[in-house]
Parts: C-alpha cells; structure tokens; sequence
C-alpha cells in the first residue's frame, strides 16, 4: 500500500482563500476614518494647554461656547450688515489697534492704545498663539480690537458689550488679556495662576464659611450696595480698597496692603463675591478657578461665557442675586445651612469652568472661531502690500501694510 505526503490541495486553497480575504479586509477598512476620534474626550489634565485643537474638537469639548460669536455674526447676517474695508476703518478710534491677519502672520496696521498697549498685547499674543501651530484653515481677515473697558464705535472687537444697547448689537466680544497676563502682583500670568491655586486650594470642608470681596469702590453703586449690605455681618469678608500706579497695591496704604487678597487666597473661601465695574469687572475668570461658589448680581455687561452661568437645577454653577443685592444675606444663609447644596455648586463651577471653558485651550478654540465667523460677514479681501513712497535716495518698492506683530511687540517693550 502506497501512502500520499502531498498536501490536500482542498485545505491549501481554504488557507489562501482566507488570506486573500482578510488583506482586502484589511485594505478596505484603511479607507475608513478611525473610531477614535469618536471616543475622545476633552481632559482639563491632558488637553487644558493644547492649542491646536480641530475645530471638530473644539465644537465637541466647548459646546454653547461661541454664544457672542453666533450672536454677533447671525445679527450681522440678519440685519444684512456685511463688512466692508470702510466700514473696518471707522472702527478704529482711540484706545484700539487695527490688525490684518494674512497667511497666518498678524500685522499692526495702526495702533492707538493709550495707557493699555500692555492689554493689547496680552490679547494679541493669544490669538498668535491660537493660530500658530494650528493645521486647520486660518482665513486673512482685517479688523480693529478695542482694548479700553468698553467699546467706542461699532463692529469693534472688544472686551465686553452692555446687554441690551442696540449701539452694541454689532459689537464682537473677545477673551481680554487677563487670559494671557495681567501684570500686578494679586493676579500675574494665567497658566501659573492656575497652577497655584491647584497646588494651594484647601478642601471644601476646610473653606472659611465667609462670602469675600475685594475691590475699589466708586465706579459703580453695586460695590457702593455692597459695603453697606455686607457690614457687620458674621458671613462676610468684604473690603474695599485703594489701587496704587498701574493697578497694583505697592505704594498703596498700608490698610490696602494688609486687607488685599492675592487670587489664589480667595480660593480659601467658600463663597466669592463677584461686581461689575465701570463696565465689566475682569475678575470672572479668576473666580472661576476656585472650587466655590461664585455669588454674583444681575448683569449689565457681556462677556464671552455669559450664556455658560446656569443659576438653578442640578448643574446650578453660580448664585444670581439681584442688582440690588436685596436678597444676598438670604441667599448666602441658604447655603451655610446647606452645605450639600453649596458644595455642589462649587464643584459644578470649577467642572464647567476651570476644567473646561476657562482653560487655555478653549481660549485658543474661541479665539479661531472668532476669525472664521468674521471672515464671513467680510466683503474684501485683506491687502498686505502696498508701495512705497519714493524718495531722492530711495526708489518706490513694495512693503507691507504696518509691521509684524513680532516686530511691534519687541517695540513695545524696549
């Protein structure tokens, strides 16, 4: 009897057969987007200073974010308001700077920035950073930043917008150069802020059980009502005080000294107090970065996270009391008898906010947004070059428009 070693070539054709269909398998489903991305989520840890997010991201990680972008752009678009390179140079007035960003290069057009040329630049160095580095799409756009506590004229960029001024309908609201640096020793750069108050901020049960204010007073009344609601009550901690030079308290009295508060400090306390000013106040951010509760009255003034504040339900991040701050003493004793309840509060405020919308990362995402829902409503296309005059030693030539903010700034600072 003779026996066969060949191999069955029934049992080799099933292994081919199975090769060739797991490599195009293989090759068909390289086609396809990876699930990834589906299954990302925003970490404040991880992506809090990832500036380069894609706009898919930013939209996934910052939803109802762009409220003042979509509001400014759908009443320009509404009211059929498109803008043209006119309409950009009446914006420009004291107290502002006019940019062109082209091909991802800003340039100083004119500047007028009076006693903030320091805002400016904070401000401007967040957009730079926003859109270095980022593999999307940056269109050229032109367009003129208020930098004083307000804007002056219309279709500015500006810090803030007073609710319900028609004058403002066409106002576009930025992040303000705290979200950079604001140089004075209470506050300094943002990132190393929060850094501190992460390393120093004391446990919720270990919070003094006081509502705390620091501030000048008389450029608003509400500060005025506030020094008067609050004195002499146990719950409260509120001060006014007395700013020296450029916003600081060196030179200041030594009662000022004493009684001021760096930021991080205020995270010591349970409930933190919040006023506008002569506009709005820029002490939001800051405020956000403690885990309490941050108590504030009716408003008066936009900023860019106002649709965020959510003052009721079971995501309640913020305590709304009225402008009068008639119902405040009530309101904080509601809280000292119910801890839970302010306890939740304070976590829904730093989850929503400094782990999320105040990170530099969405400040980078909000601030590229800006630019794109800009670029829509905008009729010109940014020119960069212009010629020269000519001279008797110099012929004309071809120069750009301004000069590079990297030039400006190095200007600024010598």
């Amino acid at each position: 009897m003779i026996t066969s070693f060949a191999p069955s070539t029934k049992g080799s054709n099933n292994a081919y057969t199975f090769l060739f269909v797991l490599v195009i398998l293989i090759t068909v489903y390289s086609y396809f987007p990876s699930p990834v991305p589906d299954k990302w989520q925003f970490d404040a840890a991880k992506d809090g200073r990832n500036y380069t997010l894609s706009a898919e991201k930013c939209d996934q990680a910052f939803p109802g974010f762009y409220h003042e972008i979509d509001r400014a752009l759908k009443w320009h678009t509404d009211n059929k308001k498109s803008l043209s390179v006119d309409d950009v140079a009446e914006a420009y007035t004291r107290e502002s700077i006019r940019v062109v960003i082209y091909e991802r290069q800003m340039y100083i057009i004119d500047e007028d920035t009076g006693p903030h040329k320091n805002r400016a630049g904070s401000i401007l160095l967040t957009m730079n950073r926003a859109i270095q580095g980022y593999s999307g799409d940056v269109p050229n756009v032109e367009f003129v930043l208020a930098v004083g506590d307000g804007p002056s004229k219309p279709n500015q960029w500006a810090l803030t917008r007073k609710l319900g001024d028609s004058k403002h309908d066409s106002i576009w609201v930025m992040s303000d150069h705290g979200y950079w640096s604001w140089p004075v020793p209470l506050l300094g750069e943002y990132t190393q802020l929060r850094k501190e108050v992460e390393v120093a901020e004391p446990s919720w049960k270990d919070k003094i059980p006081k509502l705390v204010w620091r501030g000048v007073l008389g450029n608003a009344k509400v500060r005025d009502d506030l020094i008067a609601v609050t004195k002499g009550k146990e719950w409260s901690d509120v001060r006014s005080m007395t700013w020296a030079g450029k916003g600081g308290t060196e030179g200041a009295t030594k009662e000022t000294e004493d009684i001021a508060l760096h930021m991080v400090e205020q995270c010591n306390y349970k409930f933190l107090m919040y006023t506008e000013g002569s506009t709005y106040s820029g002490r939001f951010k800051y405020l956000h970065q403690c885990n309490s509760v941050i108590f504030t009255h009716e408003l008066a003034w936009a900023e860019l996270h106002g649709s965020l504040m959510k003052f009721d339900g079971p995501n309640q991040n913020m305590v709304l009391v009225k402008r009068d701050l008639s119902d405040l003493e009530s309101k904080v004793q509601e809280l000292l008898s119910n801890p839970a309840k302010g306890q939740a509060i304070a976590e829904n405020n730093k989850r929503d906010f400094r782990d999320r919308y105040f990170t530099p990362a969405a400040q980078a995402c909000y601030a590229r947004k800006m630019i794109y829902s800009w670029s829509k409503i905008q009729t010109f296309k940014p020119e960069l070059w212009t010629k020269s005059p000519a001279t008797a030693a110099h012929p004309q030539r071809m120069t750009t428009r301004g000069e590079p903010f990297e030039t400006w700034l190095i200007k600024a600072l010598l």
